[in-house]
């Protein structure tokens, strides 16, 4: 199963921001802002026998605007990811909708954020993209594309068993909670 960590492309340039004339020029890569292409390549190859390489995915990220702000849209990227691959594709903020999908074998892209408190969320300071890969029940295994030397410290450790890295689970309600301050929480992808 692939795991991306978009650390390992610093080099890799990833133009985003568009709306902000591309500022600043230190996030223009796919390490510092490529959770979204990583994940979008991760449900990929998990859910068909095709690939889409990251320089692939940056193209189209670019080609649909998905870049136009910070990071990336999944609201434009995800749809077109999908016709692309043959793929279903919908989204919700219902953790059962997330659930089910999960259970029917499905990948859901999670958008976690800072708190609803307004304080650094658990795996970002604003907002960032991770795959959800199974559910038992509400533990869920899913895999971070900034996974880092953070998970052995501190909240992280505490709340996230990284015992099968790159594979890491935490409750749903966890996922829940650092998805409050997001219009759309779950990215579903499904095989048709």
């Amino acid at each position: 199963m692939l795991y991306i960590n978009q650390r390992d492309y610093p080099n890799m340039p990833y133009p985003n921001n568009a709306e902000n004339n591309y500022h600043p020029p230190e996030k223009q890569n796919v390490a510092a802002t490529g959770c979204g292409l990583c994940s979008a390549c991760m449900v990929v190859d998990h859910l068909t026998p095709q690939s889409l390489s990251l320089e692939e995915c940056v193209a189209l990220s670019v080609e649909h605007k998905a870049n136009v702000r910070f990071g990336t849209r999944m609201i434009i990227l995800g749809p077109v990811v999908a016709e692309k691959f043959g793929l279903k594709f919908s989204y919700t903020s219902d953790k059962e909708e997330m659930l089910a999908c999960l259970q029917r074998g499905g990948r859901v892209i999670v958008n976690v954020a800072n708190r609803p408190d307004g304080s650094r969320g658990l795996f970002c300071r604003t907002g960032h993209y991770m795959v959800l890969v199974s559910a038992e029940g509400e533990r869920i295994c899913f895999l971070d594309p900034y996974y880092g030397p953070e998970y052995n410290e501190g909240e992280l450790k505490e709340k996230v068993d990284s015992s099968r890295v790159p594979f890491l689970y935490c409750d749903a309600d966890l996922l829940e909670y650092e998805t409050e301050n997001r219009e759309i929480k779950y990215y579903l992808f499904e095989r048709k």
